[in-house]
């Protein structure tokens, strides 16, 4: 019951929080009110934003024409529920504070290639991740200049902790956990949750764009495979299907069936006969 009380009282604040309600004033200055009206924060910021996750995010210095467009930005900080500045306004743009605790804080540097410096920050306003990628988008994928050019990698978006280093031309996501990469005109794969490459960047295209029920086709001097995550190749004309059991793969050729276990090693159907039926056996 206790327990039950406790989140009832951190429920029943955080809606507290969140409904305080975002206003301007007669001179354009914004603050905030509680839901009966009664102002809660003094209307001294240039610029606001409505609360997210406890903080909200606020200006100072912004300019406006009589259009309503920017003609000076000011910066941008984040105060809490009482007011209380918890990041001082000292970044061109930011995000609003997600479920994790984060925030995207963005600064502009007009001697370099790429202007936008990306960052990210925590709730006490520590930079997790400094102001040093050109973009980081919803799902941790991050850009930034390099010696090489313009590269991309991955940062946990529930940590920000990096994931896969910033050394490739593109990367996209899946959700069966295996990063498509390329570089220098090739394709690989990458683990999503280790960084760990997987198959080095070396095929022609990604035909399928990610893993369907375990393998991925792949094209190499104009020769179709499938492969496994451990690299292990299929002739496309070969392939018949395949499908996860019980921590392997099971992969069914025209010519051949067999397992494929967690290092990557084959099974052969006709074999190890004794071992495969183990595998079916303890299915249920």
């Amino acid at each position: 019951m206790k327990k039950i009380s406790i989140v009832f009282l951190i429920c029943l604040t955080a809606f507290f929080v969140q409904a305080q309600e975002l206003y301007r004033d007669a001179t354009g200055k914004y603050g905030y009110k509680d839901t009966k009206g009664n102002i809660v924060i003094q209307p001294k910021y240039d610029k606001a934003e409505a609360f997210s996750n406890g903080l909200a995010a606020v200006n100072i210095g912004a300019k406006y024409n009589e259009d309503g467009e920017a003609i000076k930005e000011g910066k941008w900080g984040y105060i809490d529920s009482n007011g209380k500045e918890v990041v001082a306004p000292k970044y061109d743009l930011v995000e609003s504070f997600d479920r994790y605790g984060f925030a995207v804080v963005i600064n502009s540097y007009e001697d370099t290639t790429l202007h936008l410096k990306y960052g990210v920050i925590d709730q006490t306003g520590k930079e997790v991740v400094p102001l040093k990628y050109n973009y980081i988008d919803d799902w941790g994928i991050v850009q930034m200049q390099t010696p090489q050019g313009v590269k991309k990698g991955y940062l946990d978006p529930t940590s920000y902790k990096e994931i896969i280093p910033t050394i490739y031309d593109d990367i996209h996501l899946y959700q069966c956990g295996i990063a498509t990469v390329m570089l220098n005109g090739k394709y690989g794969f990458v683990d999503q949750l280790t960084g760990k490459e997987l198959v080095p960047p070396k095929y022609d295209t990604d035909q399928n764009n990610s893993f369907s029920e375990g393998l991925a086709k792949v094209s190499l001097n104009e020769k179709y495979f499938y492969i496994d995550k451990y690299g292990n190749e299929f002739d496309a004309d070969d392939y018949y299907s395949s499908y996860p059991i019980r921590g392997y793969t099971f992969v069914q050729l025209k010519s051949q069936s067999f397992f494929v276990d967690s290092t990557g090693k084959k099974y052969s159907m006709n074999k190890n006969v004794g071992r495969c039926y183990d595998i079916f056996e303890n299915v249920a």
